[in-house]
């Protein structure tokens, strides 16, 4: 993590977006996976990498935040970096309103939404073969 803080220390960016695509682009560690991957499985790391830029912005999992989420999303799947009333992660340089907008989110629920359509087809399947 070291390298991380490094490299965020030369970037000459104020702004959220702009770090999030220099660490996308140039850091050591996070240019060598694409935004998708970092957000599944080093998605802590790169939240910590912001708060390391941006002091008064919050690393939070969503399991932090229960009431934004609904039926088809298991939040405690995912960190990501709270700041100025936007969340962030590697695939939302430019923040959404609320954290359930994420691109992990939204790829969840669809994803958990589909596996309980095809649980509740195979269900009423068998309950038709009886």
């Amino acid at each position: 993590m070291n390298e991380t803080i490094e490299a965020i220390e030369t970037i000459e960016a104020n702004e959220v977006n702009d770090v999030i695509v220099a660490l996308i682009t140039k850091d050591e560690f996070f240019s060598s996976m694409s935004p998708k991957l970092i957000n599944n499985g080093a998605c802590e790391d790169f939240a910590m990498a912001l708060k390391e830029r941006f002091p008064d912005g919050e690393t939070m999992w969503g399991d932090e935040m229960p009431l934004v989420f609904g039926p088809f999303h298991e939040p405690d799947a995912h960190c990501f970096f709270s700041y100025g009333g936007k969340f962030y992660d590697s695939e939302c340089p430019t923040g959404v309103d609320t954290p359930a907008n994420l691109p992990f989110y939204r790829r969840q629920k669809a994803w958990i939404k589909a596996l309980r359509m095809r649980q509740n087809n195979e269900l009423l399947d068998i309950s038709m073969k009886a």
